[in-house]
């Protein structure tokens, strides 16, 4: 059985400008992973969470990806409220789940990815 990987990109931010450990300066960093399950949560009333990946650590900017809303099935690169969306990172090196905006409260990110069968 694969084991399964958390990780923290937002927690209890009320701002993309929040100091670690709030907001997460390091992207995730994917060495056997096909997807990632992103959750956003909080008190907030509006928020904007960008989903963006590299195939080249070395790659000057980020790319955005496509993630789907694993309730409605909407197709998006910019989550704009609370759910959990599922993003294809199969061949990105890192990716990152970048919190845009929040306003009206907090709003906490987190990430869980499933390592592929080998």
């Amino acid at each position: 059985m694969n084991p399964k990987i958390n990780y923290v990109f937002a927690k209890g931010a009320t701002s993309p400008d929040d100091p670690e450990p709030k907001i997460c300066s390091k992207p995730y960093v994917n060495n056997s992973c096909d997807a990632i399950a992103v959750e956003i949560s909080g008190s907030f009333t509006s928020a904007s969470v960008a989903f963006e990946g590299k195939a080249d650590l070395n790659a000057p900017e980020y790319t955005s990806l496509s993630g789907v809303n694993l309730t409605t099935f909407d197709l998006t690169t910019t989550a704009t409220g609370k759910g959990i969306w599922e993003i294809g990172v199969e061949g990105i090196q890192v990716f990152r789940a970048r919190v845009v905006s929040v306003s009206g409260g907090d709003i906490t990110v987190l990430g869980r990815c499933v390592a592929s069968s080998q």
